[in-house]
């Protein structure tokens, strides 16, 4: 399920991409879920996925209590639904002179 805009060009500049992989019962390891996503977004939210500055990446068990910090209808179907699933947020990066 996706939605990216379709009218919003991919993004031109540095964006940090935040990824949850929801899971019921095995997951993934991380690493291993991270090239196919960043491919995915490729030509969608991105034009390169050399823009990517910053990554997180998290998985969580599904069915243990999690705090929704933004609980956005989308997000609150996927959990509806009780299958697993991937959340992934682009937003553009920080400010990249600063190394924290």
């Amino acid at each position: 399920m996706s939605r990216w805009p379709a009218s919003e060009p991919p993004a031109v500049g540095p964006i940090r991409v935040n990824v949850t992989h929801v899971f019921v019962s095995v997951a993934v390891d991380l690493d291993n879920l991270a090239k196919p996503v960043l491919d995915a977004l490729k030509g969608v939210v991105s034009q390169d996925d050399g823009q990517i500055s910053d990554m997180r990446m998290r998985k969580r068990e599904f069915g243990r209590i999690m705090r929704i910090g933004s609980p956005l209808p989308l997000l609150l179907d996927a959990f509806d639904r009780g299958e697993e699933f991937l959340h992934i947020l682009v937003e553009e990066a920080p400010d990249q002179e600063v190394v924290a």
